[in-house]
């Protein structure tokens, strides 16, 4: 529809010009035409002459009244659709000064909610504290409930790890283990995960995992033959959230019967949970 109207609106224009065109032509030949006859008819028709070319002249003079008038309404036209416009402007100005002042404003009411959330976060964190010293996975999946619930972003080990990922890490966890208990199995998860945040070591989970003479149970294949438990599971999430208070940055561990000289003389002893013994490096 809009583009039938500009072309009517040009096909408009070219008319007009073209019958402006017409009249001047015509008013031209046609004083041409009464000159040459009034020459050849009459002699001494001077003020016949004058009285025509007085009449085209009045002609002319009409016709271009006529051209500064349509210039005019132009003009007029012109300045009607500049005011327009103008006035469209300010309208969006003030829609625009209307949706930053509603977007600030929802922005105060996000902060002051999340702020909100953030407290009452805090109180029932509060109120399962005591949980943790009792049994670390009831505590976790209470942990999770909460910020689940309240929306409060806290990453975990499922949004740093693809699922392949975080199987060959339950996998690698439950055979070096074995049958021990959550606290070990938190250890161990431990190590590995400040060796993924460490610049010292690869930075993938695989390569870590996979690093030469590091982990026994992927070196002689026992990885592949366990079967995964539940608290397996739940130690490596809760070592993301909140580490172990016993071997903290710990990078290191060996079963206690594997112990050797190299441990003692590079690294650190930091703990010896009864089934391994943890070190960092020397600073």
């Amino acid at each position: 529809m809009i583009r039938i109207r500009q072309i009517l609106s040009i096909l408009e224009c070219l008319i007009k010009q073209l019958y402006k065109f017409l009249i001047i032509f015509y008013l031209q030949f046609s004083t041409f035409c009464v000159i040459m006859s009034l020459n050849i008819q009459y002699k001494g028709g001077d003020i016949l002459k004058r009285q025509i070319l007085i009449l085209l002249l009045i002609g002319t003079v009409a016709f271009e009244s006529y051209n500064i008038h349509d210039l005019k309404q132009q003009n007029t036209d012109q300045t009607v659709k500049i005011e327009k416009l103008n006035t469209q402007n300010i309208a969006l100005s003030k829609t625009l000064e209307a949706t930053q002042e509603y977007a600030t404003t929802e922005s105060n009411l996000a902060d002051e909610y999340k702020s909100k959330l953030y407290i009452q976060q805090d109180n029932l964190l509060g109120l399962i504290d005591p949980l943790e010293s009792y049994s670390k996975q009831d505590y976790l999946e209470a942990y999770k409930v909460i910020i689940k619930d309240y929306g409060v972003p806290k990453k975990g080990i499922y949004d740093v790890t693809t699922d392949s990922e975080f199987k060959f890490i339950c996998q690698i966890v439950q055979a070096e283990i074995g049958g021990g208990t959550f606290d070990q199995k938190v250890n161990v998860a431990t190590v590995i995960i400040n060796r993924y945040k460490s610049n010292l070591f690869p930075s993938t989970w695989n390569d870590i995992l996979k690093q030469e003479g590091q982990f026994s149970a992927y070196w002689d294949g026992r990885y592949k033959t366990v079967k995964v438990t539940d608290d397996t599971i739940q130690a490596i999430e809760y070592a993301y959230y909140f580490g172990s208070d016993q071997i903290t940055d710990s990078t290191y561990f060996c079963a206690d019967t594997e112990m050797s000289e190299w441990h003692t003389k590079n690294l650190i002893k930091v703990y010896d949970d009864g089934k391994h013994t943890f070190f960092k490096e020397i600073q």
